[in-house]
């Protein structure tokens, strides 16, 4: 781990696992659930991908194998980080039920592993996920000004000529997360009224403000 992810991810990952053994204490405190192992399992594991993956974006890891996971990400970066731990935890689970022989355990062990496995995915690609904007305007610089002012997203101008009209145009390119979608729009509208704007979907973004390598 210290070769492969470096010693701040490392220092973050045994703080994390102090952290998790102690949470773990503090759940003895409370009430149990005996009513549905099942919904135990799926809310356990929902819940457990939730945190996972919340560290799993900043290159963090509980010290189990979900480091393992971390680690293999490296030499293997195509791989969803959530089946990759759906596989070593089900290995796990394999050795458990032939060491324990309760495959009912087994069972909601996996119903577990995979609704975490689900929910880190899920994460990932969400936090990617991003809106691609094509203006086509005459008025680009204005689009720009505003766009820059506004918003903390960079802009691209591309030439253009109307296959209509044959008039010189200008296309303005930005990247932006959906969550400021709407505001971003209305910007675009306020510096132009007669843009032609269309939207199109981008689950990966590798840049400044997004993803960095």
């Amino acid at each position: 781990a210290w070769k492969l992810l470096g010693p701040r991810s490392l220092a973050m990952t045994l703080i994390a696992t102090l952290l998790l053994s102690v949470f773990i204490d503090l759940t003895a405190l409370l009430p149990v659930y005996t009513s549905n192992a099942l919904l135990a399992s799926i809310f356990g594991g929902a819940l457990s991908g939730l945190g996972v993956g919340l560290l799993f974006l900043r290159g963090i890891s509980t010290g189990g194998t979900d480091l393992l996971a971390l680690m293999m990400k490296k030499p293997f970066p195509n791989l969803p980080s959530g089946t990759m731990l759906l596989v070593i935890d089900a290995c796990v689970v394999v050795f458990a039920v032939l060491i324990f022989r309760d495959i009912d355990v087994a069972l909601y062990s996996t119903i577990a592993i995979l609704v975490s496995s689900k929910v880190i995915d899920a994460l990932a690609e969400g936090v990617d996920y991003a809106k691609v904007i094509y203006t086509v305007t005459d008025r680009g610089d204005e689009v720009t000004n505003v766009l820059n002012t506004y918003t903390d997203r960079g802009t691209t101008i591309i030439p253009a000529v109307g296959g209509y009209t044959r008039g010189e145009k200008q296309v303005v390119l930005t990247v932006t997360r959906r969550n400021v979608l709407a505001q971003t729009l209305k910007l675009i509208h306020q510096a132009d009224p007669n843009a032609f704007t269309f939207v199109m979907d981008s689950t990966e973004v590798h840049g400044e403000g997004f993803k960095l390598d």
